[in-house]
């Protein structure tokens, strides 16, 4: 996970070995909606490494507790990023609008 400090791009946090890895990013997206107010609208794009049915449960997950969080498009991760972290990688990335 990737966020803004100082408007530079910097890692939020990595969960490598979760067992569920769309659950435990979902928590980590929870934590960060509790930063923002409930009147702002939320853009999240979801990326996987070959991972859509993680990466579908994940958009499930927001849409159901979140009616403030609009999912963007769910994309397959670049060759760049990708080939570091590998098959079923999942990233999630939101922002106010």
């Amino acid at each position: 996970m990737l966020t803004f400090k100082n408007g530079r791009l910097v890692p939020a946090g990595i969960k490598a070995g979760a067992k569920d890895i769309p659950t435990a990013l979902f928590k980590k997206f929870e934590t960060g909606m509790k930063k923002l107010r409930e009147d702002k609208q939320i853009r999240v794009i979801i990326t996987h490494g070959d991972d859509l049915e993680g990466a579908q449960r994940l958009e499930e997950m927001i849409k159901k507790d979140f009616q403030n969080a609009e999912v963007a498009f769910i994309n397959i991760i670049n060759n760049v990023v990708g080939g570091p972290t590998g098959p079923n990688t999942l990233a999630i990335a939101w922002s106010e609008i």
